[in-house]
């Protein structure tokens, strides 16, 4: 990345190779907010309404990284998190 040409730039992002995010969270505000200010021209944003939402999408597609909310109804992020590490699938890609 030429670090002049970010300096440069009205905008620079972080992520200069394609990325993929899930937001899990129960709270439609907060998965708005996160579409609107972590997209970028490399990064896209999944989100999941819920823990068992999130885990379904991170058993179907690859993420780069998965920001789960702790305080969600059903399987909060802790959860999720815990059948992360029991799945030998997903734990590999997380």
């Amino acid at each position: 990345m030429d670090i002049a040409a970010v300096q440069k730039s009205p905008w620079s992002f972080v992520l200069d190779e394609p990325t993929r995010v899930l937001v899990a969270d129960d709270d439609p505000i907060l998965l708005e907010f996160a579409v609107v200010h972590l997209s970028s021209p490399t990064a896209v944003i999944e989100t999941a309404a819920d823990g068992a939402t999130a885990l379904s999408l991170l058993k179907s597609s690859h993420f780069d990284i998965a920001l789960l909310d702790i305080a969600m109804p059903g399987l909060d992020g802790f959860a999720v998190l815990e059948k992360i590490r029991a799945d030998t699938d997903l734990r590999g890609h997380c």
